[in-house]
């Protein structure tokens, strides 16, 4: 799935209102490149969304783009996948920030979780 302007992520819609993101290695996530994500994927999804983020490749987010990513109220919930624990250690960090947040290092467990926290919504 390719959504619109978004030249720097993949996206795989995995269950209704369920996307998968994977980031491109290098990318620096700031508030302008999630802004575009958000922007694309309310005008996809009327009603409220989870995000698997697969961070399988090494990227990085901003400290304004975690706390913007965190303030929106139709984003339910958000898995991150890591395959690495320097991943691990980065990705610790935006579990602060979401309040619906949880790391996984199996994708079908974290699929399972995120269908979960939708049938409680």
């Amino acid at each position: 799935m390719s959504l619109e302007n978004i030249d720097f992520c993949k996206f795989e819609e995995i269950a209704p209102n369920i996307i998968e993101t994977t980031v491109d290695k290098g990318v620096e996530v700031d508030h302008r490149k999630i802004s575009m994500v958000i922007r694309e994927l309310k005008n996809k999804y009327s009603s409220p969304f989870a995000i698997l983020s697969n961070r399988i490749n090494s990227y990085s987010h901003t400290h304004e783009s975690m706390a913007f990513l965190a303030g929106l109220d139709n984003l339910y919930a958000y898995a991150i996948l890591v395959h690495q624990r320097v991943t691990h250690s980065c990705s610790i960090v935006q579990t602060y920030y979401q309040k619906n947040a949880k790391l996984f290092y199996n994708r079908e467990k974290a699929i399972a979780w995120l269908k979960k926290q939708q049938r409680n919504t």
